[in-house]
């Protein structure tokens, strides 16, 4: 059916001393890090979704 599924998830360690920010940037879960991978799930490229 072409369905792809991506699980996204904090790592199942702690991260101690940073915040919340930074914990979702470490574990790739900022805004362009979910872009990139969904493009990259999709066979596309950031490069071409902006042009």
């Amino acid at each position: 059916h072409g369905l792809k599924v991506r699980p996204m998830v904090l790592p199942d360690r702690f991260i101690d001393h940073a915040s919340p920010a930074r914990q979702y940037e470490w574990a790739g879960l900022n805004a362009p890090q979910i872009v990139a991978t969904a493009l990259a799930a999709l066979g596309r490229s950031s490069e071409r979704a902006r042009g």
